[in-house]
C-alpha cells in the first residue's frame, strides 16, 4: 500500500533542490517531465506506478491504486491530469508542485538542473490552459476504515450532538463535516433485515403473490431477498 505523504514529501524535495531540472528525452533523474516526476514520486512512495509512465497511461495505473475522482476544494495528494499535455500534484490545499519547461522553454536540449528556478518549483493550483480532463485523490482505505467506526459510534450517540459532538470530534483531530457525511449516509441507508420482513411477510401483512412482490418492491425491499428468507422459515 502506497504513503501518499511520502510522494508530497518527494515532489517538494525535488522542487526546491535545483540540481533536478527539466528535460523530455532524459526523464528519470537527475531531470524530470511533468509524468515521470509524479509517477516517480508515487513509485517511490510505494504505489504500483511506473516511473516511465506518460500523461496518456496514468490514469488506469492510478485507478488499480486506490485513487478517485475527485473535486475542489483539493488537498494535498490529489493529481491533476490532463491526458494529452500535462501532470502536477497538489502539495498543500492551496499549491502544486510540477516539472514545468526548461530554460529555453522548450521540453527538451536544456542544461542538466534548474537553471530558472522555474523548471521544477511550487506554485499556486491555477486553471491549466488547456483544461484539467480529471483529479484524482489517494483513498486510504485505513483511514476510511477508521472514519467509518467513529461514525458510526456517533450514531450510537457516543459524541453527543450538536456543537458537543463538533468540539469532541475536532478535539480528536478528526474532520466533522467528513465524519458527518459519513453519519448521515448511515442513518439515511440502514441495512434492512431481511428476516424480519419475511416474518411479516409469514403473518400476512404483505399480502400473497404478485400482490406481496408488488408492495415489497414499491418499499424499496429487493422480493428475492425476502422469498429466500420466507422459504427457509417455512422449512
Amino acid at each position: 500500500m502506497g504513503n501518499i505523504k511520502k510522494a508530497i514529501d518527494f515532489m517538494v524535495m525535488i522542487a526546491n533542490d535545483n540540481s533536478h531540472g527539466y528535460n523530455q528525452t532524459h526523464r528519470n533523474s537527475p531531470d524530470f517531465d511533468c509524468s515521470s516526476l509524479v509517477a516517480t514520486a508515487l513509485n517511490v512512495a510505494g504505489f504500483n506506478v511506473s516511473p516511465y509512465s506518460w500523461t496518456g497511461n496514468l490514469e488506469p495505473q492510478l485507478i488499480k491504486c486506490g485513487f478517485v475522482k475527485c473535486s475542489a476544494p483539493f488537498k494535498a495528494g490529489d493529481i491533476h491530469l490532463n491526458y494529452k499535455h500535462h501532470v502536477c500534484m497538489s502539495v498543500t490545499d492551496t499549491q502544486i508542485a510540477q516539472a514545468s519547461i526548461n530554460e529555453y522553454g522548450k521540453t527538451t536540449g536544456g542544461k542538466t538542473g534548474d537553471q530558472t528556478g522555474r523548471e521544477i518549483y511550487i506554485r499556486d493550483y491555477y486553471e491549466y490552459k488547456y483544461g484539467w480532463d480529471v483529479h484524482y485523490r489517494y483513498k486510504d482505505v485505513a483511514n476510511d476504515t477508521q472514519i467509518t467506526t467513529i461514525a458510526r459510534l456517533v450514531v450510537q450517540g457516543k459524541f453527543g450532538n450538536g456543537a458537543e459532538r463538533k468540539a469532541r470530534l475536532e478535539k480528536l483531530g478528526y474532520d466533522y463535516e467528513e465524519v458527518q457525511e459519513l453519519v448521515n449516509m448511515l442513518v439515511k441507508y440502514k441495512p434492512v433485515d431481511y428476516r424480519q420482513i419475511a416474518r411479516d411477510v409469514i403473518l400476512g401483512k404483505y399480502g400473497n403473490g404478485e400482490e406481496r412482490k408488488k408492495k415489497l418492491q414499491s418499499l424499496g425491499y429487493d422480493y428475492n431477498s425476502v422469498q429466500h428468507w420466507v422459504n427457509e422459515f417455512m422449512r
